[in-house]
């Protein structure tokens, strides 16, 4: 890690347009990976983002993993990704075990 005060960053920014198109191609990926984690917590209904996450992370249908883990990664609180889970138990989709989801039906 290397710290640059400002006034010297700046000057690097004016004069070398390598370091100034690295910068913000940075940060365009950033914020770009930022809108679509708010878009996907707005409009997205947390049902089907938690389908969509044991789908992707899941291994040979298993998924090691604590509600916890699985809120936090959706950016939601651990008990609404127990009810949902639960639902989904009920519904014969997965079968849950402590810190592992199988996919049944998903």
């Amino acid at each position: 890690m290397l710290l640059i005060p400002a006034d010297d960053f700046r000057r690097l920014m004016e004069r070398h347009e390598s370091i100034r198109h690295f910068v913000f191609r940075i940060m365009s990926r950033r914020l770009a990976t930022v809108m679509a984690l708010v878009e996907e917590v707005a409009f997205g209904r947390m049902d089907q983002r938690v389908i969509e996450y044991l789908v992707e992370k899941a291994q040979e249908r298993i998924l090691r993993s604590t509600h916890q883990k699985i809120a936090d990664d959706l950016g939601t609180s651990r008990e609404v990704v127990s009810r949902l889970l639960k639902d989904l138990e009920r519904k014969g989709a997965v079968a849950l075990s402590r810190s592992q989801i199988t996919l049944l039906k998903l």
